[in-house]
């Protein structure tokens, strides 16, 4: 409810029209808190931020679509390089990575395309690997929190940046082996030629494959990683799976990409407990847990090769899968969260909107649009448009992820739906409620995800049975067979949803103008949201045990009860 002050009404007093302003002014500072998303998008070499076939606009204009008032995103745009002004599109020329620039953002996302072993193929000086005080910048960054996002494509396309980023360097194959064998030994990145190219490209709609066939609205079909969170309560073995949150859309899974016929490769490390040296500074590069583990990236979706795949002269492929997404969940180790991808033609115009060598824009021919050719093609293309912004949430700092719980939280708890669908003595019909509302704003995933990593940030998970539910744990424990009815993580959610919804309730004595008034002096963090959130996921949690017990003790009594019965039905 925004208050509007009309200066001239009869009857106000100075000093009620102050308190009403002091009041307004309160809500638009809890309107805009915390909530904002900082990216900064990084390209080099001949990848461009204006609209041609290599430009990143369409991604970008994306991004910058999704602010809003509540939870506006600010993207910023740097090149390393130089070019023409207007392919920079009011970019940062010779952009360097300095810590100082990027504490600015949130987040980094890294689109490199320095082609090392192709300069030598040429008899040219290949591009330098970025400068140890580059790097340092870079990992101080992530180690205070900031997410990082990095691409490049088949061979060691960009290879210059992402190869020599801490976890990110081992998350993806980026070195070829030429000019030099890579530092540590890493794997050789998927060539771009021969038969073992990542050739993941569809017929189109004119018969056999085409290099082309990238830039029409056929997708390839991805096939991303599920987590297991529970059965359903009445169908027992009705096993209930969901997306990493990168790939959960608002129509379900995410299941397509763009298509291209030379792709790059996202993989596991394959030693976590190796150490990573930036000149004379050596340290281990994936961090501890507080349990003592390293956090394990993972791949979260594979991408699928159909045998025969030509690609306008390229040999033949077989068919095969790569990792195509991978994942790292920093914030599990006290570091910011890292994705990679496969290809920055997942981002690029050419892959999304059509190539600008069919002409303009023409429903006559199909590749000249892109996705945009076609209602099924549109579709995919919101699928994919909803990956990049996922990625960005994801990526966000935990704070940002837990101010959209609560701002969602404060609007649903003060509506009138809330008064009229939910009963304050009944805490999990009062959370199932939340839940339901937070699903249509955030979507199934990110609703679930949040509130866990908020229970993980409060250790009311970890070295506790109720990790085994966790939905997003890339390395969860063995989980129980059946899960019981009372661990379910939607039942733990609405447990922890319900009664912060009765906090928040006593915090305002029922009158959200009251709470903001009193506790106007703490908005600048929002503690009054914290502790409301807080205390409601330690009641939430309470009950939630004492359910457990007055169940194990049902189960105890039925068994008791059975015996008996069998006992009489033997003696009988």
């Amino acid at each position: 409810m925004n208050i509007t002050i009309n200066p001239n009404v009869v009857g106000i007093t100075p000093e009620y029209r102050q308190r009403l302003s002091d009041l307004y002014d309160v809500r638009q500072r809890l309107s805009w808190l915390r909530c904002g998303m900082r990216i900064l998008v990084v390209a080099d070499n001949f990848l461009s931020f204006d609209d041609r076939d290599f430009g990143l606009s369409r991604f970008i204009d994306g991004l910058k679509a999704r602010s809003r008032n509540s939870a506006p995103v600010t993207v910023t745009t740097a090149h390393r390089g130089n070019p023409t002004a207007s392919r920079l599109n009011g970019a940062t020329p010779n952009f360097t990575f300095d810590y100082d620039t990027l504490k600015q953002y949130d987040q980094v996302w890294i689109f490199a395309a320095d082609y090392p072993s192709r300069s030598v193929q040429q008899g040219n000086t290949p591009a330098s690997p970025i400068s140890d005080d580059e790097r340092q910048a870079i990992r101080q960054f992530m180690d205070e929190g900031g997410g990082v996002f990095a691409t490049g494509d088949h061979e060691d396309l960009g290879v210059t940046v992402g190869g020599y980023i801490p976890r990110v360097r081992s998350m993806r194959r980026w070195f070829f082996g030429v000019p030099n064998p890579s530092p540590q030994g890493e794997p050789n990145a998927p060539d771009g030629a021969d038969t073992t190219r990542h050739d993941t490209n569809r017929e189109g709609h004119d018969p056999g494959f085409s290099f082309a066939d990238q830039s029409d609205d056929v997708p390839q079909q991805i096939i991303p990683k599920m987590y297991t969170t529970g059965r359903h309560s009445f169908i027992r073995n009705t096993v209930i799976q969901r997306p990493h949150p990168v790939l959960c859309g608002p129509n379900g899974t995410i299941r397509v990409l763009p298509d291209h016929a030379h792709e790059g490769e996202c993989e596991v490390p394959g030693n976590l407990d190796a150490t990573y040296s930036i000149g004379s500074d050596t340290f281990d590069e994936y961090p501890k847990d507080r349990d003592g583990n390293r956090v394990t990236p993972e791949v979260i979706a594979d991408a699928t090769i159909l045998a025969g795949a030509t690609a306008s002269g390229k040999p033949p492929v077989p068919a095969g899968r790569f990792g195509v997404i991978g994942a790292y969940d920093g914030h599990r180790a006290g570091v910011g969260r890292i994705v990679v991808d496969a290809t920055w033609h997942h981002f690029i115009n050419i892959n999304l909107v059509g190539d600008r060598d069919f002409g303009l824009p023409d429903p006559s021919v199909p590749k000249s649009m892109g996705f945009l050719h076609t209602t099924e093609g549109q579709e995919h293309l919101a699928n994919i448009e909803h990956y990049f912004f996922n990625i960005a949430k994801w990526l966000s700092p935990g704070a940002f992820r837990f101010c959209l719980i609560q701002r969602h939280l404060w609007e649903y708890v003060h509506s009138g739906q809330f008064a009229q669908r939910t009963n304050l003595s009944d805490q999990l019909q009062t959370g199932a409620a939340i839940r339901e509302h937070l699903y249509l704003r955030l979507g199934k995933c990110e609703t679930l995800a949040i509130v866990w990593e908020r229970l993980r940030d409060l250790t009311l998970i970890e070295q506790s049975p109720l990790d085994v539910l966790d939905p997003f744990n890339p390395t969860p424990r063995p989980q129980p067979d059946p899960v019981p009815f009372d661990l379910q993580a939607e039942v733990i959610v609405d447990h922890v949803l319900g009664a912060t919804a009765m906090n928040m309730v006593s915090l305002s004595d029922g009158n959200p103008e009251r709470f903001l008034e009193k506790n106007a002096d703490k908005l600048g963090r929002v503690d009054a949201f914290d502790r409301a959130f807080d205390a409601g996921i330690a009641d939430g949690m309470n009950a939630l045990s004492h359910n457990l017990e007055d169940s194990a003790k049902r189960q105890l009594e039925m068994a008791k009860q059975m015996k008996s019965i069998k006992r009489t039905s033997q003696a009988a």
